[in-house]
This record gives C-alpha cells, sequence and structure tokens, in this order.
C-alpha cells in the first residue's frame, strides 16, 4: 500500500501544529516577569536584570517578542505621601548610576508606580502617579538624567503584587522596565 501526500496537506499540518504551539506557549510569553528586589542592588545588576542581553545560539523567528522584564523595588513613601523615604535613596542611587553608565546613555525608561488597594480608584491612580513623579525627579535633579528618558505611569492598585493582602505594603512599590520607543 503506497501511502502519498501532496505538498498542500504537509504545509496544512505544519501550519496547525505551529498555530497549536504557539497558542499553547502565548501565555508564558505574554506575562513581563517582574523582579522584585529587596536589597540594594549594583548598577551594573540592574543593567542586566532590566536589559538583558538576547540569546544568540538559537534564532527563532516566532514574531512574538521577548517579555520586557520590569524591576520592582520597595521605594517607601509616607502613608498618603509621594515624598521619598530617605531608606529608599539607596535604591535610587543605583538606578541613577545605572542610567549614567556611558552605554546605557541611550536607554530609556519606564518608571511605574503602584499603590495598595485603601482608597478609591481615581486616589491610588493620582497617588501612584506622583509617587513615580517623585521618582523621576530624584534622577533628573541628582544624575541629571534627561526627563525625556524617563516615562511615568501611575497604576494604581489595578496590579496588586500580594493578592491575597492587597493593603500590604509590598502592593506601595515604584517598577522599572525598559521604555521601548521610536
Amino acid at each position: 500500500m503506497k501511502v502519498s501526500y501532496s505538498c498542500f496537506s504537509i504545509k496544512m499540518n505544519l501550519l496547525v501544529m505551529v498555530l497549536v504551539l504557539t497558542s499553547f506557549f502565548l501565555p508564558v510569553l505574554s506575562a513581563a516577569e517582574v523582579i522584585v528586589m529587596d536589597t540594594v542592588p549594583s548598577a551594573y545588576q540592574l543593567a542586566r536584570a532590566l536589559y538583558p542581553q538576547p540569546v544568540r545560539s538559537l534564532h527563532v523567528e516566532s514574531g512574538l517578542s521577548q517579555p520586557v522584564p520590569e524591576i520592582a523595588f520597595m521605594i517607601n513613601f509616607e502613608y498618603n505621601s509621594a515624598v521619598v523615604l530617605d531608606e529608599s535613596i539607596p535604591y535610587l542611587k543605583a538606578l541613577g548610576d545605572m542610567l549614567s553608565m556611558k552605554n546605557l546613555k541611550e536607554k530609556s525608561l519606564v518608571i511605574e508606580g503602584h499603590a495598595d488597594a485603601r482608597g478609591t480608584y481615581a486616589y491610588n491612580l493620582n497617588l501612584s502617579e506622583s509617587r513615580a513623579r517623585a521618582v523621576k525627579r530624584y534622577l533628573v535633579g541628582a544624575y541629571g538624567i534627561d526627563p525625556d528618558r524617563l516615562l511615568v505611569i501611575g497604576k494604581g492598585n489595578t496590579e496588586l503584587l500580594d493578592k491575597a493582602h492587597p493593603y500590604s505594603k509590598v502592593n506601595r512599590r515604584v517598577q522599572f522596565s525598559d521604555w521601548k520607543h521610536d
């Protein structure tokens, strides 16, 4: 018995396999990893976490982009305040040192503020943006970072790190990620 497959049939089977595999891995690739740093990193460690080098040994053209890692610092603020506490300054110094590195002068950064679940949606959105702006002001003032390299976003309480404890201070944070723009 001779089995004959047409070229069209083989291509269709391959296409179906690719679609099935893509749909299986898509949820894994779409979510950005949040790396919570509870100790002060060096500028170099921070640069490696925020701007990882692409893997060069295998290049697969899938049309999917790698998720951008996000770094979360426990930048602390007084309750109902956007003033950065002194205990958070070492984290901001590491960030300022990293942004001042010669090989990263062209890189831009998203500064994303977050809040816990206390308060209204509008209040938390405004507070989280104010906190992100305070971090931007520090980096511009203390390190002379070009403000156009820093994008401020307030997320309010929409992306809690600890959903089981919505009022936890872990949810009051500032996250950073690579800002890829044209």
